[in-house]
């Protein structure tokens, strides 16, 4: 998925792969990898490629993407996976108008911050329509489609 805010802020996000083999119980989680390129309104970029979520947790961000394009004005919302390389925050700032928070930790932090301490987190503001939070749920959705939970081997 791609989002591009009006200050020229941008993320693009998708798998990449599984982690590893199948899980080996039911219980297990399916990791994935998420590959992810981000631009900061100032114009500094970075790069990164983490097993971040699980199947599920993907799955689950294309509907909370999607509840957030229809969304009510003042609306807040976040998102967060068990791991915390990535999250993301929500306000409704306007009629259609959303500013979505790309939240970025630990392996995902840009490079030029300083790992320690453990809570470093880097946030990133996205304002866009709420239509381009409903296209970015859809690419999302269509991505992790390639993606299943796979059944424990």
């Amino acid at each position: 998925m791609e989002i591009r805010s009006d200050d020229g802020a941008w993320l693009r996000l998708r798998p990449t792969g599984y982690q590893g083999p199948p899980p080996e119980t039911p219980d297990d989680d399916d990791w994935l990898f998420v590959a992810a390129e981000v631009r900061t309104a100032g114009g500094r970029a970075w790069s990164w490629r983490q097993p971040c979520m699980t199947t599920e947790e993907a799955v689950d961000l294309a509907g909370w993407l999607r509840r957030q394009g229809v969304a009510d004005f003042g609306d807040r919302a976040a998102w967060h996976a068990v791991e915390p390389n990535l999250s993301f925050q929500s306000l409704v700032t306007g009629v259609g108008r959303v500013e979505l928070t790309a939240v970025f930790s630990y392996e995902s932090l840009p490079p030029w911050i300083e790992r320690p301490p453990l809570a470093q987190v880097y946030p990133v503001p996205l304002r866009v329509s709420a239509a381009q939070v409903l296209t970015a749920a859809d690419q999302w959705e269509r991505a992790v489609r390639a993606y299943p939970r796979r059944d424990p081997g």
